[in-house]
């Protein structure tokens, strides 16, 4: 606090007080309530004439890894527009030592985490019962908190690729392709043991494959569907664990489904934790590659190029006058030309 004349706290309290009035006053605040409220109409209309037969649990698994997807990708794309355009204003207070980057950063979480609530609850609300999900208040709050958790996760690495490049294109691009391959390898298709081994490890640092695994477990673990429906017929059963089984879910099974579910959930936590831990430390590291950009040099140009300035004509002029009154003057007295031109 002495680096900075005010205390954590006091910085802590201004801070939060500059970033409430931002985020009340962008657009992008109440177009993010809006979108939530679109997806969750769009998807769940999508699958909303879902049996409980076979074909109702592959639909339902589609669901699922689309809501994971959809979550991470709209939370990390809405999360890097707004962190550039706070950058060049955080930089110049940064550059005057007016408060401490660690305190902004960790002031920008806390106040993000309520938009991440209020997308997931529109999304799960809107969607969830009318694909008609496993019923149950617990089934759906889980389901929930799993949003929950991507929705932190999603912003977690979007501020932390803010932290890493210079553009906001290349941050965006970073994120598509990032993203991308977090869904690839997120356990939807391919399933887990269908992955090559060489990126299977990519799984476990992955937060759709956690989203997803949970969220799986969540919905089939005790619940039984009908193999086959002919009209109001249904013939033979399929068990929900022996559908988890035929996905290769879980991936390790080291404990009971709600032990899995349950790390699987906290391990969402636990990336966005790590995603923000490495986005702090990299923002103070790059922060001058980021004020050199902000304040961009003039241009240098050669010395010869440069055109001379008014006063400097105005001196010529003047200069130039002076020089034709002593040669006219010494021409009429005869004096030598040469000895009347030199200074």
């Amino acid at each position: 606090s002495d680096k900075f004349g005010t205390s954590r706290w006091y910085q802590a309290r201004i801070l939060a007080w500059r970033r409430a009035k931002l985020i009340s006053r962008n657009a992008m605040t109440y177009a993010r309530v809006v979108i939530g409220i679109l997806f969750g109409i769009i998807v769940g209309s999508l699958f909303s004439a879902l049996k409980d037969d076979i074909i109702g649990a592959l639909g339902r698994t589609g669901y699922i890894f689309l809501s994971s997807f959809l979550v991470l990708m709209l939370s990390s794309a809405v999360t890097i527009p707004e962190g550039f355009r706070q950058r060049t204003t955080l930089f110049k207070h940064r550059d005057s030592e007016f408060y401490s980057g660690k305190i902004a950063y960790v002031v920008q979480i806390i106040l993000d985490f309520p938009l991440s609530l209020v997308e997931a609850t529109f999304i799960s609300v809107i969607s969830y019962f009318w694909v008609e999900m496993n019923p149950g208040a617990g089934h759906f709050f889980f389901f929930w908190a799993t949003l929950v958790g991507l929705e932190c996760a999603g912003q977690a690495f979007g501020r932390l690729l803010c932290s890493l490049y210079r553009t906001q294109v290349s941050a965006n691009t970073a994120s598509s392709l990032c993203i991308f391959l977090f869904a690839t390898v997120g356990g939807f298709m391919p399933s887990y043991p269908q992955i090559t081994w060489v990126l299977r490890w990519l799984s476990w640092i992955t937060p759709v494959s956690y989203a997803f695994e949970a969220m799986m477990i969540n919905e089939f673990h005790g619940r039984n569907f009908t193999a086959l429906s002919f009209g109001n017929e249904t013939v033979g059963t399929i068990e929900g664990d022996n559908w988890l089984a035929n996905q290769g879910l879980p991936r390790e099974p080291w404990g009971t489904y709600n032990q899995i579910k349950g790390f699987d959930l906290g391990m969402l936590f636990v990336l966005a934790f790590v995603f923000d831990l490495i986005g702090c430390h990299f923002q103070e590291l790059t922060r001058k590659w980021f004020y050199q950009q902000i304040r961009r040099p003039q241009p240098k140009t050669r010395e010869r190029d440069v055109k001379p300035s008014v006063s400097e004509i105005g001196k010529n002029i003047v200069r130039a006058s002076v020089k034709a009154s002593v040669f006219h003057s010494a021409i009429q007295e005869g004096d030598d030309v040469e000895s009347a031109s030199s200074p």
